[in-house]
């Protein structure tokens, strides 16, 4: 590519697109937290900050011995304070749960979904073991209408469901 007049040379759409996934990928903390904290949305928390008394519980729903090729795993959790909406991540997906859920059945707090077709591929148990651990991402829409967001990096997935 040739320069311009000021002697660099104009993005790319591969430049631009890299540039604006790094931006979007930056910790809220290099500045993005205060606007963040103006809108509702708050920077990442840990899952006691958000609320999380108990799970989130990932549980294997389906019959394969192996957790790779696993296409239904089921989630459930309990929030300590009402939400309006939950979606949770687990290997490329991203699900809205609904309410109540199969723990304590408490409408607003108690929550439960299903991962269809999560990319687990990547995710090996330990030499020896058939534990899996997978990170989870949580995304909550309180009842006040605030919003908070966790990133569990690992959460067990069970070998069994109910």
């Amino acid at each position: 590519m040739r320069p311009t007049r000021h002697g660099r040379a104009p993005l790319t759409i591969p430049a631009v697109v890299a540039l604006a996934a790094t931006i979007l990928l930056l910790p809220a903390s290099v500045g993005a937290g205060q606007a963040r904290e103006r809108s509702g949305i708050h920077a990442p928390v840990s899952a006691r900050e958000l609320g999380v008394t108990y799970g989130p519980y990932l549980g294997k729903r389906c019959r394969h011995a192996d957790y790779c090729h696993c296409d239904l795993i089921g989630i459930d959790l309990v929030l300590s304070r009402r939400a309006t909406r939950v979606v949770a991540e687990l290997g490329g997906e991203r699900i809205a749960l609904r309410t109540p859920g199969k723990h304590n059945g408490i409408l607003h707090r108690d929550w439960v979904g299903n991962f269809t077709h999560p990319d687990l591929h990547h995710h090996r148990s330990a030499r020896g073991s058939h534990l899996i651990y997978v990170p989870v991402g949580l995304h909550v829409h309180f009842a006040d209408g605030h919003r908070a967001t966790t990133y569990l990096p690992r959460v067990l997935i069970s070998s069994g469901w109910g």
